[in-house]
């Protein structure tokens, strides 16, 4: 049993320290290894590439640590040494070699064999697994052979029986390792049945324990009836018959501590027939054995809480390992839509650009044939007037009057004709790539309507149910029954000054707060003027003039004289809606992510969304400034808090 508890230590710690030196992204031995500033290591080409492709966020792949800038990179000097010695051993063996026996995956080239350990009796072992599983083994060098010729993983170089039995695909060492396989098994099966056999004990002894404890609370029952009937004498009667500690002879004991109490309280109350002699001392046994009655009764609590805990834990262990599965077909149909997505857009811009390159090489043929049409006409013309220009001079020359005035009228040049009516332009193809590119951008929001649409859909598994804190409304608001919906009351309360309440800002915050995770609500504005909608941190400040901003804590949009959407970024960024314009809005906030997105959720658009917000493990509040009745018209509609469906049946747990 101890030598099958030693190899499968061994294996462990194989197994370790080949873990520890495994690179998290490419899953191999270390190749250059350096370490980032949060002590993870990675090969250096891997990192490398990794942050070039994740620009501008640098961050740890491994525990997720986010660096402001691209740190330096430190050698691993011990992570080097060790992968390069286990690269030498991993190197491909020569022929004929011998192979390590306790090696896990691909098998390095063995050179030493371990003559102590009963479970690999003779098998050869690499120079790492002899370091690491071997230490203070009897060890040889895998050439030598065993007194009798066998049993040495060496002579399968020396020409020995190993050798030949090898040639012929019998070979010892392989006889020895299915015989040392065979073994394992078999200790396996032997601590399988003895763990069964000490589970049933357990069980049985913790039967045992309740027998006694039971059998405890009786005696104690029956010692405080005996100090209550002390006045008639009944109690040393009851005592000198040995009926006190009569109900805890039965029974043996359980476990080690209850055991313990178990022999006390025993000898405290078979040791008490002087319990009927004085009152006060009976009173004082009585009490101990209560104390002890009590401290028992604390620790079957105690055992009570802890055995929830423990459910408690397991219960989030199986919800974690089913939301890993579904996070991992999630993500499988993630990227089954964006191959899908992008091949079809990969596919209209295709078709779009031979659209456009056939349509300007169409436009240059045309505009070239209608050029040569001209060329040809002019040309044409051009001869005609030379020939009439040639004809003219000749006669001039004449020195027939009659025949110059008979011919002269003849030569007179024609009406010139007007220009082409259709000119050559040089830019023939202005505004045809805009165009095109347009028909693009309708292809576009197409596809951005669509996804927004499931995104919605996906976001109501995070729906909550939000309230609003009364205690943090400001004096000018006016909140319903129901704490769903707030407006500008256009007179001031008498309210209790708080800590918490906005003096001044017509503001107020939900009653819940969320610190982690994945959440979803949405507030109708219906035809309001005025409003501000987003989240907030729960240290805003609540006095004086608040600013909307992320670096004060808020993340909001805002709507401004009917019209005028902006999202509250250190700059007010000006939002371009189209009409109609949103009556209802739809807010989603990533914690891990440090996401905020605000939809319209009837038109399923989305409108904006803060991203990497700096709020990562702190507490995150709803936050709703309805406006005053008079801002940009007629405002005195209420912000309203609508129920939100969730359409998940399960507890989300943040991976």
């Amino acid at each position: 049993m101890g030598q099958l508890l030693s190899l499968c230590l061994q294996d462990v710690s194989v197994r370790l320290l080949l873990s520890q030196l495994q690179c998290p992204l490419c899953l191999g031995v270390f190749s250059e290894p350096v370490s980032v500033p949060c002590g993870h290591s990675f090969c250096f080409s891997c990192i490398t590439s990794h942050w070039d492709r994740s620009v501008p966020r640098v961050s740890c792949p491994k525990c997720l640590a986010v660096f402001p800038e691209r740190p330096q990179l430190c050698e691993n000097a011990f992570a080097k040494d060790m992968s390069s010695k286990i690269k030498a051993e991993r190197a491909p063996p020569q022929a004929r070699s011998v192979y390590c026996d306790v090696c896990v995956g691909e098998r390095a080239q063995a050179v030493k064999s371990c003559l102590s350990c009963l479970a690999s009796d003779g098998s050869c072992v690499c120079v790492l697994c002899a370091e690491a599983a071997h230490q203070g083994h009897k060890l040889v060098p895998v050439e030598r052979r065993s007194p009798g010729g066998e049993g040495e993983c060496g002579g399968a170089e020396s020409g020995g029986e190993c050798g030949e039995a090898e040639s012929g695909g019998q070979g010892q060492c392989e006889r020895r390792s299915q015989e040392v396989k065979v073994s394992v098994e078999r200790r396996s099966q032997e601590v399988s049945v003895e763990r069964r056999s000490q589970e049933v004990s357990v069980e049985r002894r913790s039967q045992e324990v309740s027998v006694e404890r039971r059998s405890q609370e009786v005696s104690v029952e029956r010692r405080s009836q005996c100090g209550e009937a002390e006045s008639g004498g009944q109690c040393g009667e009851a005592e000198s018959g040995g009926q006190c500690g009569g109900a805890e002879s039965g029974g043996e004991g359980g476990g080690v501590n209850v055991e313990g109490r178990s022999q006390e309280v025993k000898v405290s109350v078979e040791g008490r027939s002087q319990c009927g002699g004085a009152e006060s001392g009976g009173q004082g046994e009585c009490g101990e054995a209560e104390s002890v009655w009590r401290g028992g009764a604390q620790m079957e609590q105690t055992e009570e809480q802890l055995h929830l805990k423990i459910q408690e834990r397991l219960q989030r262990l199986e919800d974690i390992s089913h939301n890993v599965s579904l996070s991992r077909e999630q993500t499988r149909q993630d990227l089954q839509q964006a191959e899908q997505v992008f091949t079809a857009l990969m596919l209209h811009l295709q078709k779009v650009q031979e659209e456009l390159v056939e349509q300007i090489q169409k436009t240059q043929e045309e505009a070239e044939l209608r050029a040569q049409r001209l060329v040809s006409e002019l040309q044409q013309e051009l001869k005609d007037l030379r020939r009439s220009r040639k004809e003219l001079q000749e006669l001039r020359q004449s020195q027939d009057h009659l025949h110059l005035v008979q011919t002269f009228s003849s030569l007179t040049p024609p009406d010139p004709t007007p220009g082409p009516s259709e000119p050559v332009h040089a830019d023939l193809c202005l505004g045809t790539v805009r165009s095109a590119v347009a028909r693009v951008e309708l292809e576009l929001q197409k596809l951005l309507r669509q996804l927004c649409e499931e995104e919605l859909e996906r976001m109501q598994k995070y729906a909550v149910d939000v309230t609003l804190d009364a205690h943090t409304a400001n004096p000018w608001l006016v909140l319903s029954d129901d704490r769903r919906s707030v407006w500008d009351g256009d007179r001031e309360q008498a309210l209790e000054q708080r800590p918490e309440r906005f003096d001044t800002a017509p503001c107020v915050l939900g009653d819940k707060g969320f610190t982690s995770g994945r959440h979803y609500w949405e507030v109708e504005v219906g035809a309001k003027t005025a409003w501000d909608v987003g989240v907030a941190l729960s240290s805003v400040s609540r006095r004086g003039v608040v600013t909307l901003s992320p670096e004060d804590g808020f993340w909001a949009v805002c709507l401004r004289r009917g019209a005028e959407y902006r999202a509250c970024a250190s700059e007010a960024r000006l939002l371009p809606l189209a009409p109609p314009l949103p009556r209802l809005l739809g807010l989603f906030v990533d914690h891990e992510e440090g996401r905020v997105s605000f939809y319209d959720a009837r038109a399923k658009a989305h409108l904006f969304s803060f991203e990497r917000a700096g709020f990562r493990h702190q507490q995150l509040l709803p936050f709703f400034n309805p406006e005053t009745r008079s801002s940009g018209g007629d405002n005195s509609a209420p912000l309203v808090l609508k129920r939100t469906r969730n359409t998940s049946d399960l507890d989300h747990v943040t991976i």
